[in-house]
């Protein structure tokens, strides 16, 4: 390594890698990156990236990590992202700081067999951005912990064993623009559980068992733009009031919820959606009127459901739609001016239907 005094990226990932002795990266201050993941390398002396001032990046995913000394990378003054996931063993304290950096800000630590993690854990990564905890085993967050985390704009916590999100969670966060936390087991949403994020742009929540939303549980993000909530099976879909209320949602994805009707109502109160995603439920109609509250609509899939029939005039003064999406309903004939009005139309898709 001493005769590389000008090496930047150095890549020794997918070996059989067992230990690195402290001093191997001495005296390569120029490295940048370092690639050591899929290897077996199951700890990491304090000092074995000494003297490694200019480096940003450490892939250690896919190793037998089994305990991090939190001083490991204290030195690494631009140390900005480091990988950790799939090191199933991996020792996660709840009692301690598990990294010292100021500088960190993108750290990975998804499918470690995690099952709780604390306000001390994660204390003085203070710089961090992006924090993936996904495929894990985590029931709950402990509502302090993003508290100490005033930078936190990226947040995943998909494909853990989640119940429930507390009122509270996610108070003064303000920077958080993208949260993850589908697949998980979450049935209901309290009315305030994102007050304070007034930048958060989107929300993940497919895959859960979620069966009602409060209308006004999403009110106050101004900058909401996307929310997926497919694949809730159970999810309660009403047609006597809004579904949610929302004047930034612009991205709307309930897919595979076992919807069977939906009224003008529904939508009424999310006026700037674009793209409205309804397949593979139950659809066997689709209200005339329902259209006419979304004036800003390109996209809508209807795919996959049970539809029957268009009556004309269902497009009628939806000029916007560009998309539409009607494959595997159970249509058998469309009227001369089913599509009166779509003047934007720019593609139809209406295969594996029963159009005689």
């Amino acid at each position: 390594m001493k005769i590389l005094p000008n090496l930047s990226h150095f890549n020794l990932g997918s070996n059989e890698i067992t230990d690195i002795a402290p001093g191997t990266c001495e005296k390569i201050s120029p490295l940048e990156y370092l690639s050591l993941e899929y290897n077996m390398i199951d700890h990491l002396e304090t000092d074995v990236f000494c003297g490694l001032v200019n480096l940003k990046d450490i892939y250690l995913q896919g190793n037998k990590l089994q305990y991090l000394h939190p001083d490991t990378f204290e030195g690494l003054t631009n140390l900005q992202s480091l990988y950790l996931s799939e090191n199933s063993g991996l020792q996660i304290p709840t009692d301690c700081h598990i990294i010292n950096s100021l500088s960190l800000k993108k750290l990975e630590m998804s499918g470690c067999n995690i099952s709780s993690v604390s306000v001390e854990t994660y204390a003085n990564v203070t710089a961090l951005e992006v924090l993936d905890l996904s495929y894990n085993y985590l029931r709950s967050v402990d509502i302090k912990i993003w508290k100490v985390l005033p930078n936190l704009s990226h947040l995943y916590l998909g494909r853990n064993k989640i119940t429930e999100i507390t009122p509270g969670t996610c108070e003064k966060i303000s920077p958080l623009e993208y949260l993850s936390l589908e697949y998980n087991m979450i049935e209901h949403l309290e009315i305030d559980v994102f007050c304070g994020l007034v930048n958060l742009k989107d929300i993940y929540l497919q895959g859960n068992n979620l069966q009602y939303l409060d209308p006004d549980t999403f009110i106050g993000l101004p900058n909401f733009q996307v929310l997926f909530l497919s694949n809730n099976s159970g999810l309660q879909m009403p047609t006597h009031r809004h579904f949610i209320n929302s004047l930034s949602l612009k991205s709307l994805l309930i897919s595979g919820c076992n919807i069977s009707p939906v009224s003008v109502d529904t939508f009424a109160n999310v006026t700037g959606l674009e793209d409205l995603y309804l397949g593979y439920n139950y659809l066997r109609s689709v209200d005339i009127k329902i259209l006419k509250v979304l004036p800003n609509l390109s996209h809508i899939s209807l795919r996959n459901n049970e539809i029957t029939e268009i009556t004309p005039d269902t497009c009628d003064k939806i000029s916007p739609v560009e998309y539409l999406s009607l494959q595997y309903n159970m249509t058998e004939h469309l009227e001369i001016d089913v599509f009166c009005g779509l003047v934007n139309l720019k593609a139809i898709n209406l295969r594996g239907n029963k159009l005689q």
